[in-house]
């Protein structure tokens, strides 16, 4: 009785908007997938950038590619992308979550190789399992495009274990999602992504995609933003800022 009076004082409670925020805020609770907040464009499909983490590690853990939080670590080498300064020292699967480091998910992908990538991309009904922008790229803002309403079903059949994986790969994966807490007290744990300039020159896509819970309630949410372009401030982290201080 208290899990609903608490889901319904929280259905009462306005989400917060930001000036000039543009995209989409969808939260739906859980296990019901009763929507709780769902605003803007939620159904169009957009690159998922470093929100693809998630489904990766899933991949990972699944092949035993990955062992566990620590391991493997990987050391950085020449000719990797690295987008900022930390992205340059060993890596393993938790510190690749938190500090999003593309080189570490290339890697990945290049071990599982294109065939079983692409097995489970189709295994998962992952967006539009479109895996043409290639092996190390599809997911960076090329090929690969998934809707928040995709991202929400997605972050739910996690918790339901229907991806098809081996049990172990996701709680593993659970349990490298960063957490933070929300202004209003809520565990939250969740991924962030974000884009380079988009091509109008001027904007940049952010994501903020994954679970939330507060006294035995959880609920599932995407959180996707267009910001005016700003090297020193990365729209990903920009979309997690504004649900955490919102919700």
């Amino acid at each position: 009785m208290f899990r609903v009076f608490l889901l319904l004082a929280f259905l009462a409670m306005p989400f917060t908007a930001h000036a000039g925020e543009q995209g989409c805020t969808l939260i739906v609770g859980y296990p019901k997938g009763d929507i709780v907040q769902k605003d803007g464009d939620c159904e169009t499909r957009r690159p998922p950038a470093s929100t693809f983490k998630i489904p990766l590690a899933l991949m990972g853990y699944d092949a035993r590619i990955l062992i566990d939080q620590r391991n493997p670590a990987w050391s950085f080498e020449p000719g990797f992308t690295v987008n900022k300064p930390d992205d340059k020292q060993t890596t393993d699967p938790a510190s690749w979550e938190k500090n999003s480091v593309v080189w570490y998910s290339q890697k990945l992908t290049t071990l599982m190789g294109m065939a079983t990538f692409q097995k489970y991309v189709d295994q998962f009904n992952y967006g539009n399992k479109d895996l043409s922008g290639g092996l190390t790229e599809a997911w960076l803002f090329t090929s690969l495009m998934i809707s928040p309403v995709e991202q929400v079903d997605f972050i739910r059949r996690i918790f339901d274990q229907k991806l098809g994986v081996h049990y172990n790969a996701y709680g593993m994966t659970r349990a490298i999602i960063p957490e933070f807490t929300s202004t209003s007290g809520w565990t939250v744990h969740g991924k962030t992504g974000s884009s380079g300039r988009l091509p109008d020159g001027k904007t940049a896509q952010g994501w903020f995609v994954g679970w939330a819970d507060k006294d035995g309630v959880r609920v599932i949410f995407a959180k996707l933003v267009f910001v005016a372009y700003d090297p020193e401030k990365p729209a990903g982290p920009q979309a997690r800022e504004m649900f955490l201080s919102a919700f």
